[in-house]
Order: structure tokens, then sequence, then C-alpha cells
């Protein structure tokens, strides 16, 4: 049997009170509260993560890190900017800290050193070269991870003691630079090792704009694995490029990469004796801006013909980047040929250069 509520003998002045309150604006309407307490909640921001490399952060697009087998580097949780490292190598800075959130890799490690204040995190590569996966992941529902990295660990470079690796044409690099080289005032003047590039891997998206595919080597070869270098600065650089061309109205995906990283021996090939081409070393890309996809620059002059003269337009984008971004480097303007559009070299050497 169900017994009725029995009415309090208080229940006429409350209500008339409740009347009161509502028409003085002290306490909401009914369907005011009803609406407040069906709305949807403010969505948490998406966890953000940002590579810092040798001290400088990079642009929030670069989505890839490069570690040798077993290299570790910090995972920095709630820090601000002013704590990130300014020490040589990779760190991984959460700006937009997730919580309760953890960091979770399909083959690296995770550590946490809990002697100090913060406990201080790292993760470490596979001992083994091949791409991992590194993802911020919602205790609540690990499967959905809700921001990810993906690491490459390298084939050494001592490996290549001949030149090939597997069957691979590396090709020769040269001997050390001395100190006083003019060219050891670049940030890189040698390599770490080699990606790994699979028939399966290709597709994977180092940056917002830039695949693994777009920057392998164009020699022929049948069939993979391949292999390349890669410094992430020309994928820092390439999203910067990318921003600006947007701020004109130049969709993101409009820039096209013409050439990437080229081992030594199809470098010299293609006739470029520069021996420590950019390119050779892994912080170049040759690009053009193709908004209608045909392969070939656009006529960014409106000139109403395809030029030199576009490229050069493009060039003072790069001028512009160089000008502000703490990626400095080399560029400049190329002409048509038989096989190709004009384009714009742009790499990331860490001091300006022209020709």
């Amino acid at each position: 049997m169900v017994v009725p509520f029995a009415r309090s003998s208080l229940a006429g002045p409350i209500a008339a009170l409740l009347s009161i309150l509502v028409t003085l604006g002290c306490l909401p309407l009914p369907a005011e509260r009803m609406a407040a307490s069906t709305a949807p909640q403010a969505a948490r921001a998406s966890p953000q993560i940002t590579v810092v490399l040798d001290g400088d952060t990079l642009h929030p697009n670069v989505k890839s890190v490069t570690l040798r087998p077993s290299e570790s580097m910090p995972l920095l949780d709630r820090v601000s900017h002013d704590s990130l490292p300014q020490g040589p190598g990779f760190a991984l800075w959460l700006a937009e800290p997730a919580a309760p959130a953890r960091w979770q890799a399909d083959r690296g490690s995770i550590s946490v050193e809990r002697a100090g204040t913060p406990a201080r995190t790292h993760y470490t590569a596979p001992a083994t070269a091949g791409i991992d996966r590194l993802r911020i992941v919602d205790d609540g529902s690990p499967a959905r991870p809700l921001a990810e990295i993906i690491v490459l660990t390298l084939i050494p470079f001592e490996v290549l003691r001949t030149e090939r690796i597997d069957t691979y044409r590396i090709g020769r690099y040269p001997p050390p630079l001395a100190d006083t080289a003019p060219q050891a005032r670049a940030r890189r003047s040698s390599i770490d090792g080699f990606v790994e590039v699979t028939h399966e891997n290709r597709p994977t998206r180092l940056s917002s704009h830039v695949r693994l595919r777009d920057l392998e080597c164009k020699q022929a070869h049948e069939g993979y694995p391949r292999y390349l270098a890669l410094d992430v600065r020309i994928l820092d650089k390439l999203e910067r490029l990318t921003d600006l061309l947007q701020a004109e109205g130049i969709p993101g995906t409009a820039l096209t990469i013409m050439s990437g990283y080229r081992t030594p021996y199809y470098n010299r090939r293609i006739g470029n004796r520069t021996a420590w081409s950019r390119h050779v070393m892994g912080d170049a890309a040759d690009v053009f801006v193709d908004r209608d996809g045909d392969g070939n620059m656009d006529d960014l002059d409106g000139d109403g013909r395809v030029s030199l003269a576009d490229a050069e337009v493009l060039l003072r984008f790069v001028d512009a980047l160089d000008a502000e971004s703490p990626m400095v480097g080399g560029a400049s303007a190329y002409p048509a040929t038989a096989s190709h559009g004009p384009f714009v070299h742009l790499d990331a050497r860490g001091y300006r250069a022209r020709w």
C-alpha cells in the first residue's frame, strides 16, 4: 500500500516565500532551473602535447620525435613554459593537462621517479628501430587516446658500414667537419641515424600537414624497407609556413613537397655536388603551392602564367618566416625545368643563407 505524503502546515507559507524570491530575481524560474540542470557540461579542453627540442618549443602541429634505441626523454606534466628544459635533446610538454590521465606507449616504456618533488616521468624508446605511439589516455577510457606523439626509433648511423642498409643504397656521407668549416655553423653537421620506411608506415602523419611518405627519397628502389634521415625542425618550419599561407587564404593542403630527404648517392646522381646538402642531412624540403592539384606551382603573382616570379612570391613568405622563427635557415627560388615547375628550397640549418 502506498502511503500519501502528509502535507505539512508549513507548505503554504514556504510556497509563498519561494514565489516572492522568484519575483525578486533571487531564484530562477522552474523552467530555468530545469534547463540549467539538463544543459550539457562544458567540454574539457583536449590535452596538447608540445615537442621541445634543444630548448626550442616546436609548432604545436609537430607530432613526432626521433630517438636512438633505448634513448630516454622527459615527459613534463603541468609545468610552466619557464620550466621547460633548455639542454640538448627532446622533451614532451603536456601544455593542456587532462586529469585524470596518464601516458601510455605501445612499444617503449614509461617510468616515474618518485624520489624528487614533483615526480619525474620519462619515456624510453624501444631497443629496436620502428614506430611507437606515445599517448595521453583518460583513465576512464584508455582505448581512446586524448593526444598522441609518434616516436621514430632510429637505426643508428653506425650501422652504415658500407654504402647500404639492407639492399637500400645510401651512399657515403662526408667525414666529420672541422670546427672552422663554414658548414659547421649549422645546427646539424652529422646525423644520429635513419628512419625505416615500410609500405605499412608510409602514411604515418609526422605533423598536421606532412606524412612520412612525403619525405622519402625519390631514388629508384624496388620494394621496402627504405630509409631516410629526419630533423623534425623541418616539420616545424613547414607548419609555420603553412600558417603564413593560410593567413593569405591559401589552404594548408596546397603546400606540396617536391623533394625531402636525399641519400648522398641520389644527391650526386641528380648532379648536386654539395656534400653537405641540407637534403642529405634531413632538414630541407623543396616546395611549391598547388591549390588546383595539377602537380605544378600556382600562378601566385596573378600575371596569368607560372614562372620563377611565382616561386619568388613564395620565397617572400619564407623570408618573413626566417625573420621571426627560431628555425631560420637557407632558402632560394628555382625556375622550372623540363622535369618540374618552379619551386622554393627551404631548410632549418640554423642560420640565414640565400643564394
